[in-house]
């Protein structure tokens, strides 16, 4: 399952999202792996820290994956689309006016 975001700018839109969930966004946090790299997770504790976004901008879109910690059983599909879903609301709600197009898959 994935979140394609069509927008004229991706990795402005990926900077936006995260500086958003770093002052406003409250339903969101921000994890670090030690690789470095970054995640959005939902801050509620029945999805805290088992699904993980991570975001990837290329040249016309933005790619939203789920993925999980290594050390945590992995989630299910049901859990990851409750996460994606949670996601999506959040895009439209607060990013509407930033993208042109907005898909899902399986």
């Amino acid at each position: 399952m994935r979140i394609y975001i069509h927008t004229l700018d991706p990795k402005q839109l990926e900077v936006l999202i995260f500086k958003s969930v770093e002052k406003t966004l409250e339903t969101w946090e921000i994890k670090k792996s030690k690789k470095g790299d970054f995640y959005l997770t939902p801050i509620s504790s029945q999805y805290n820290n088992i699904v993980l976004l991570q975001l990837y901008a290329s040249k016309e879109k933005l790619t939203v994956y789920h993925t999980y910690w290594t050390n945590v059983k992995k989630p299910t599909d049901a859990v990851n689309a409750i996460v994606l879903g949670m996601f999506t609301a959040t895009l439209l709600t607060h990013f509407g006016n930033d993208f042109t197009k907005l898909e899902l898959t399986k």
